[in-house]
């Protein structure tokens, strides 16, 4: 009689302590969603050990986001050979199943698990700056003044029909905005 997986995974974590059991449960979830993304099909299911290896930590990408790396390292996987070690220990248990050529070694090397998980949320870094970009920028160009128009204000009379005073064109300037300018900023003389 074959053991349950709860079980089996209780005795690989008295064997190999150095692993918590959600390690495991995560490999078993996590060859599941690798399988599903490489569309293996049930006749052909086999995995290599770097598909393994990367379709687990997009699964942990998937299902822990920013968190997955420091979540992973509570369980004690903190590189490729730990994947290799928890993928090993559940052929063991015959929990997984494995071919002729499949070798534990084959997990080794492969690219840092801190640089999987952590890049997509790593900031880009800011260039180094040049001579050229320490230097003072340059002072902006003078913008140009818009040209003063005068407008002609008319006042209709009163319906009432009193008098008013008549501002038909007013001529005068007004004090604190010269119409031109001279070069001392003073008005011109009338």
């Amino acid at each position: 009689m074959q053991a349950s997986f709860e079980e089996a995974i209780n005795q690989l974590v008295e064997r190999h302590p150095e692993y918590a059991a959600e390690a495991y449960y995560f490999m078993r979830n996590a060859i599941d969603y690798a399988a599903e993304q490489l569309n293996k099909s049930d006749q052909s299911p086999h995995l290599s050990a770097e598909e393994l290896y990367l379709g687990a930590c997009a699964y942990a990408l998937d299902e822990y986001g920013p968190l997955a790396r420091h979540l992973l390292a509570s369980w004690n996987l903190r590189s490729s050979h730990d994947f290799g070690c928890i993928v090993y220990n559940l052929i063991e248990a015959g929990i997984f199943g494995r071919q002729n050529s499949d070798r534990q070694d084959e997990f080794e090397h492969l690219t840092p698990l801190c640089d999987i998980l952590e890049s997509p949320y790593s900031i880009m870094p800011i260039p180094p700056q040049t001579p050229e970009d320490e230097a003072e920028p340059a002072p902006p160009a003078p913008r140009k003044k818009a040209a003063k128009t005068r407008t002609r204000r008319r006042q209709t009379p009163p319906s009432d029909g009193t008098a008013s005073a008549d501002n038909s064109s007013d001529d005068s300037s007004d004090d604190s905005s010269p119409d031109t300018e001279s070069p001392d900023n003073t008005s011109p003389a009338a």
